[in-house]
């Protein structure tokens, strides 16, 4: 990659190098160079988006990603969250996990059989082509 150049702060498009040692895949290479930067970017992109991923917009998709980085970054530094890890039992998240599912569907029973739902089940409900428990509707609330 080393090889590959581009002018300051113009992105260079390097099409169908051949990327990986053993399985020589295609791929569009591009490269930036910004001199505020220390390295410049390689940014590998599938031959088959060439037309989707113009040369630019990448540039701009993988700037917004390094400024999402850089506030990962800042916020670990800054609010001292360097080194933190995450240690979780599985028995309990899952019993969180049931816990929040159950009353997500108390709360949708309850909404369903309010005035509202009564309302917004006309719109959603898919009748039955045979009645079935003597309606042809969904007998869910």
């Amino acid at each position: 990659m080393g090889h590959l150049h581009a002018p300051p702060r113009k992105a260079l498009r390097y099409q169908n190098v051949l990327y990986h040692a053993h399985r020589k895949v295609p791929v569009d290479v591009i490269v930036y160079y910004d001199p505020t930067y220390q390295e410049p970017w390689y940014l590998l992109v599938p031959v088959a988006y060439r037309k989707l991923l113009e040369t630019d917009l990448v540039v701009d998709l993988y700037r917004e990603r390094m400024q999402i980085e850089q506030s990962f970054r800042d916020f670990k530094t800054h609010l001292g969250l360097r080194g933190l890890t995450l240690q979780i039992d599985i028995a309990s998240r899952m019993g969180r996990l049931r816990l929040a599912f159950c009353l997500a569907y108390i709360l949708c029973v309850l909404l369903g059989e309010s005035s509202l739902g009564q309302q917004a089940r006309r719109g959603f409900e898919i009748p039955r082509h045979t009645a079935r428990h003597g309606t042809r509707g969904t007998l869910s609330v």
